[in-house]
């Protein structure tokens, strides 16, 4: 395969990883991933532990319990290695509470075998906390929870 389609395919993954994730559509979500995935939401001071491939996937199920709606726009800046893309987007939406929710991340996307493998978020830790705060504190409950393991 040469570079430039596989490159182009990197960013096919990505973007239907992302519109996935804005629908919810968790049977796309998991046949994108890896079984080895794993999921980071930095930076780590705020506490947000880790998440494998079972753990993220219930986690998106439940967003409802943060967002009455979220999506992630068109990236804002885009840099791609091999087998990484460095993304660098917004995501708008609505909180549980009705605040209005307009978040800055830059998105760090590993793949292996066409899929991603893993997916590292930075985020506005200012914000997160207004995030953890949404439904009586339903949002640190959900980003905390290790869903038994």
């Amino acid at each position: 395969m040469s570079g430039s389609t596989e490159s182009e395919n990197l960013m096919l993954v990505m973007q239907a990883f992302i519109d996935a994730h804005t629908t919810r559509n968790m049977d796309r979500l998991s046949e994108l991933m890896t079984d080895d995935f794993v999921w980071r939401l930095l930076p780590e001071s705020l506490g947000v532990p880790a998440k494998n491939k079972r753990q993220f996937l219930l986690q998106i199920a439940e967003l409802s319990r943060i967002f009455t709606s979220i999506k992630l726009q068109t990236p804002i800046e885009v840099i791609q290695a091999s087998d990484a893309i460095v993304v660098h987007i917004m995501g708008e939406g609505t909180l549980a509470n009705g605040k209005p929710y307009l978040g800055e991340y830059v998105k760090i996307f590993r793949f292996k075998g066409g899929r991603v493998r893993s997916i590292t978020d930075f985020t506005d830790s200012e914000l997160m906390r207004s995030v953890f705060e949404a439904a009586d504190g339903e949002g640190y409950k959900l980003l905390n929870q290790t869903y038994g393991e």
